[in-house]
C-alpha cells in the first residue's frame, strides 16, 4: 500500500479540458507524492474506442491508468483505494493508496471521489 499524507487538496471541474478532477498531494514539488483522479466531462467515440471513457489515476511520476478501482472508503481521517492487479502494474503500486486527509479535506474528497466513481464503482 503507498501511505502518504495530502497536505494539498483540491477539486475542480474544468470545461476548457474537458474534466473534473480531484488532485491529493503531499506537498507542492513535482517529487512530492500525488495522487489524482479524473473523469471527462464527456466522451467521444474515440475515447470509447480506446477505453478511455471512464475515470483515470495520475501519479507524480506521470503515470497513469484508466479504470483500475476495485474499492474505496473514507475511515476516519483515511482515503483507501484499492485497485486491481494491472492498475498497481502500471502505477507501481501494491494493492493501492492510502492518503490521510486533514478533517477540512474529508467532505470534498469524498464528494469528489463518488462523482467521479459514481458509474463505476460502490465507495463511501
Amino acid at each position: 500500500m503507498r501511505v502518504f499524507r495530502a497536505e494539498l487538496v483540491a477539486a475542480e471541474e474544468m470545461p476548457d479540458l474537458n474534466s473534473y478532477a480531484l488532485v491529493m498531494a503531499e506537498g507542492d514539488t513535482e517529487s512530492s507524492a500525488r495522487l489524482e483522479l479524473s473523469i471527462g466531462l464527456s466522451s467521444d467515440t474515440q475515447d470509447i474506442a480506446l477505453g478511455m471513457d471512464t475515470y483515470s489515476l495520475c501519479i507524480e511520476t506521470g503515470a497513469c491508468y484508466y479504470g483500475g478501482i476495485r474499492a474505496w472508503s473514507i475511515e476516519h481521517d483515511c482515503l483507501e483505494v484499492i485497485l486491481d492487479n494491472e492498475a498497481c502494474r502500471v502505477l507501481d503500486v501494491k494493492e493501492g493508496f492510502r492518503v490521510t486527509l486533514s478533517d477540512q479535506h474529508i467532505p470534498l474528497v469524498r464528494a469528489a471521489m463518488q462523482r467521479i466513481l459514481k458509474h463505476a464503482i460502490a465507495g463511501n
